[in-house]
């Protein structure tokens, strides 16, 4: 299940106030022992938390440090845009907060990890966007920033013999 909400609401003339609510659940069914990994929710990058790169956000596996996706996701961005430089140059300041989850039971509105090993917390970031529009689509890049204590992005060592 994946379910979203977005609105739009103008804030004087050429400022829109942008808002992105996003919450999704995944629950087996029948004999599977868990999700297969490429069916679980993954975070980070562009369309989610923008102070990850692309699914680096979220569960890890302890041993080696990679991404291995929740059963839950839930996550939220405000954006203001404003126009910067003509009619095709266009600004972003964004607030980013979420996560996947290992599952359901553990989404929490924490902003810290209690260990390394606890990746069930709402991450938060805040940064900056520019947007340019041309004839074939729009160029985007965003710049990133998340506050968080030392060591809490750490990734445990990989395992070498």
């Amino acid at each position: 299940m994946l379910v979203r909400n977005t609105t739009y609401h103008p804030i004087g003339k050429n400022i829109v106030l942008a808002r992105n609510l996003q919450f999704g659940y995944i629950q087996r069914i029948g004999g599977l022992a868990e999700i297969p990994l490429a069916e679980r929710w993954y975070s980070g990058g562009s369309t989610s938390n923008r102070a990850f790169p692309d699914n680096q956000a979220g569960p890890r596996d302890l041993e080696t440090g990679f991404p291995i996706g929740g059963n839950a996701m839930l996550f939220h961005s405000t954006e203001i845009r404003f126009p910067l430089i003509g009619d095709n140059l266009r600004g972003v300041l964004f607030h980013d907060m979420g996560n996947v989850y290992q599952d359901i039971d553990h989404i929490s509105f924490r902003f810290r990890q209690h260990t390394i090993q606890d990746f069930n917390y709402a991450v938060q970031s805040v940064g900056f966007g520019i947007r340019y529009r041309t004839p074939i689509g729009p160029i985007r890049a965003d710049f990133s920033f998340s506050r968080m204590r030392r060591g809490s992005t750490a990734l445990p060592a990989p395992i070498s013999n």
